[in-house]
């Protein structure tokens, strides 16, 4: 597939890594895969995408995340922090509450399965929060 811009290319490349080799990835690095420099590459992706290569990866570690405290109830939180590369728990909780509205533990707890296999739905202000940051999210795309 040829793309037209160095963005697209940075995407499809950032979004196809496991979780693992997301976990360390840096600007330098997506740099160096693409053998240019890494301040050339902040001013294109950030004149094409208007955000920054850093909060893309954040924000890609962020819906990595999010999918794991849906469907990894084994994981602690503390474990997908480390997993993504977020050494600071405090850092990953905060991240995640910017993201989505609800800190991880109150995220997954609204996604807990119940013992008949549904979801259960937390009935007051986190529900409304999550509705408000998928909303948000859902802007973004």
């Amino acid at each position: 597939m040829k793309f037209n811009n160095i963005a697209e290319q940075v995407i499809s490349y950032v979004i196809s890594c496991t979780t693992n080799e997301l976990s360390g990835l840096t600007r330098y690095k997506i740099a160096g895969k693409f053998g240019i420099n890494k301040n050339y590459l902040s001013e294109k992706f950030n004149k094409e995408v208007q955000m920054t290569v850093l909060q893309f990866l954040e924000l890609e570690k962020m819906k990595r995340a999010e999918k794991m405290l849906k469907s990894r109830h084994d994981l602690s939180v503390e474990k997908i922090s480390h997993i993504l590369g977020i050494e600071n728990l405090t850092q990953f909780r905060n991240k995640f509450k910017r993201f989505y509205g609800l800190k991880p533990g109150q995220y997954r707890k609204v996604f807990e399965p119940r013992q008949s296999g549904s979801f259960s739905l937390v009935e007051n202000s986190t529900t409304l929060k999550l509705e408000n940051t998928k909303n948000r999210l859902r802007d973004c795309n």
